[in-house]
């Protein structure tokens, strides 16, 4: 179900860019899109080998430890939910503010500012010492606040889907526009993509 979301989203937005683009395309779009996608199918595949899901892994790193990590502490679903995504979107954003301003991070977060055009596969073009390294940061979370499945699948489709849509040569309503960011990065805010201009 969930890969369903994330193809279908793609699939969408890559839709609505082949019928109205926002802006014409500068280079051949299939050749840099299915390297772009690549990247995606490497490093999933590549965190699939280094993660375990984290319902098997923290019992095991307890075990080897002899800690008790803390439980989730928020009993009530809808708070649980809001609290947990919550926490990891801020840790998501802390980690994008590293990745432009600590050399580090910058030379891998750059690959995903130097795709020549953008547009919906541009959300899924990043390094895999990128895309391990955020992996990292949102599984450790999970484990240490044992934050509910619920939350964390649910908060990766939503961040996968509103890249796509940010990342998308499209346009959308200007009503939606103004209605959407101040709660989230609209594809108006997010136009500024360019390597030369981060």
């Amino acid at each position: 179900m969930n890969l369903a979301v994330l193809l279908g989203s793609l699939l969408l937005v890559a839709l609505i860019e082949l019928c109205q683009p926002r802006r014409q395309r500068e280079f051949p779009a299939l050749r840099r899109g299915l390297g772009n996608v690549g990247f995606w199918i490497f490093n999933m595949v590549l965190a699939s080998f280094v993660f375990e899901p984290p319902a098997r892994f923290r019992p095991e790193l307890e075990a080897a430890t002899g800690v008790n990590f803390p439980t989730w502490p928020i009993v009530d679903a809808g708070l649980s939910f809001v609290v947990g995504f919550l926490l990891l979107d801020l840790m998501r954003y802390a980690l994008h503010r590293c990745k432009h301003s600590v050399p580090f991070l910058w030379r891998f977060h750059a690959l995903h500012h130097s795709d020549p055009d953008v547009d919906v596969t541009t959300s899924v073009r990043q390094h895999p010492g990128e895309y391990l390294l955020g992996s990292a940061v949102l599984w450790s979370a999970v484990i240490a606040f044992n934050i509910p499945a619920f939350v964390w699948v649910t908060y990766g489709v939503a961040v996968f889907v509103t890249d796509a849509v940010q990342h998308g040569n499209v346009r959308l309503p200007e009503r939606v526009e103004r209605w959407l960011q101040p709660v989230l990065v609209t594809v108006d805010m997010h136009r500024i993509h360019p390597l030369d201009l981060v």
